[in-house]
């Protein structure tokens, strides 16, 4: 990418155009976008394990399981709505229990 602005006339000054119209992304505009990836990651990460969840109480059960992890902010807000969330790994690979 660096390569490309300094080809393109990138001059140092972020948010200076480039010969085609193209502008640098700013520091502000990097940290909005990351934020805004990371909540949509964690909202799919958290609508996922809701999805398990409601399969798991559907079939009368208190606890969810499965292969792989949860992400430290997941399992922050799953804890704030009452669930114990249990996390370890084996050979590896990681587990993940959720109770109710």
């Amino acid at each position: 990418m660096i390569k490309r602005l300094f080809d393109n006339g990138y001059n140092g000054d972020a948010g200076k155009i480039f010969d085609k119209g193209e502008y640098m992304i700013t520091a502000r505009e990097a940290i909005q976008q990351t934020t805004k990836n990371v909540r949509m990651h964690i909202t799919a990460e958290l609508e996922g394990v809701e999805a398990g969840i409601r399969s798991k109480i559907a079939l009368g059960e208190r606890k969810y399981a499965y292969d792989g992890y949860i992400s430290q902010v997941a399992k922050q807000e799953m804890e704030q709505c009452g669930f114990t969330v249990e996390t370890g790994m084996q050979y590896n690979q990681g587990w993940v229990v959720i109770r109710w």
